[in-house]
């Protein structure tokens, strides 16, 4: 959420933040169970549990990739008085 409030302008913000938790629920919470069960049927439940973690590895380095293109965020130090 950080990084959609940082990247939008005031204007659309709440509409961003609207539109990422909507596509982070259809992507995520729709299909988690259906998939978690089709696996645990076919092999067993510890499988199916290894699927969340593949997701999260994948997410991840999405996120790290996307980091290289982020603009930095600069901190005046001496505003906040760290030397």
């Amino acid at each position: 959420n950080a990084a959609v409030i940082n990247s939008v302008g005031a204007h659309i913000r709440a509409t961003a933040i609207a539109v990422n938790i909507f596509i982070i629920h259809i992507l995520g919470d729709v299909p988690s169970p259906t998939m978690m069960g089709w696996v645990a049927d076919r092999k067993s439940l510890q499988v199916a549990f290894i699927l969340p973690v593949i997701a999260m590895g994948i997410s991840s380095a999405i996120l790290f990739y996307g980091m290289k293109f982020a603009p930095s965020v600069g901190v005046d130090r001496a505003k906040i008085g760290v030397h």
